[in-house]
């Protein structure tokens, strides 16, 4: 389950957030939206929304528009000041 996600996928999953080629990273946004729902909430906010913020950094620009669509999806599974202090600042980041 989560543990075990947590452990044993997500270390493998997040170091190729750093792959020069743009497809891995998105890759890795991808991984990260479909295991937000199974994963503990410290992971998901601690883990993987860091990752998912500095990936609305890339020069990529399918990179940022898939940023803002996985912070769409995560948004609901974050507690209120979660999404205050973090995902409004990149959404808003990403607009401009």
């Amino acid at each position: 389950g989560g543990e075990w996600t947590k452990e044993h996928l997500m270390p493998q999953v997040l170091t190729m957030i750093s792959n020069t080629h743009y497809l891995y990273r998105m890759t890795v946004l991808l991984a990260i939206s479909l295991l937000a729902s199974v994963v503990p909430s410290d992971v998901l906010v601690n883990s993987m929304l860091p990752v998912i913020v500095g990936a609305g950094k890339d020069k990529v620009p399918n990179v940022k528009f898939n940023v803002a669509k996985m912070l769409q999806r995560i948004a609901p599974l974050l507690e209120r000041p979660v999404v205050d202090r973090t995902v409004r600042p990149c959404l808003s980041e990403l607009c401009d």
